[in-house]
């Protein structure tokens, strides 16, 4: 005699066990969300941590009295008249330096990010 089979026997899910799944995959799911966010984050803080690094080393190479006009002007928030005052120069020539001692910089920095990735990518 054919005996029909429960839906149970066919290893069909019911309702409560599909939605408990739902929501184990939605819990799931928002964990791992959770730990990529962190992971961003921590990655985000290495990065900025490295750059840094970096900018301080751009920064060491160049000439105290270099040094002295970017201080003077991005932590003291010095004007360049002030600063000009200060060190016996002319305001144009303050704006002048602090333009070119600028440019230096971000090619100093734009050479020791090549070379650390040179070194990475040589690892």
């Amino acid at each position: 005699m054919y005996r029909r089979e429960s839906r149970r026997s066919l290893n069909t899910p019911s309702l409560s066990e599909v939605l408990r799944e739902e929501d184990s995959s939605e819990a799931i799911t928002e964990g791992i969300q959770r730990q990529e966010d962190g992971e961003r984050e921590a990655i985000a803080k290495l990065d900025a941590s490295y750059k840094q690094k970096i900018l301080q080393a751009a920064i060491a190479q160049l000439s105290p009295a270099d040094r002295e006009i970017l201080e003077r002007y991005f932590l003291a928030e010095e004007n360049s008249e002030t600063i000009a005052k200060r060190l016996g120069l002319s305001e144009s020539a303050v704006r002048v330096r602090r333009y070119r001692i600028i440019k230096r910089l971000q090619a100093a920095l734009t050479s020791l990010m090549s070379s650390e990735n040179r070194v990475k990518a040589s690892e």
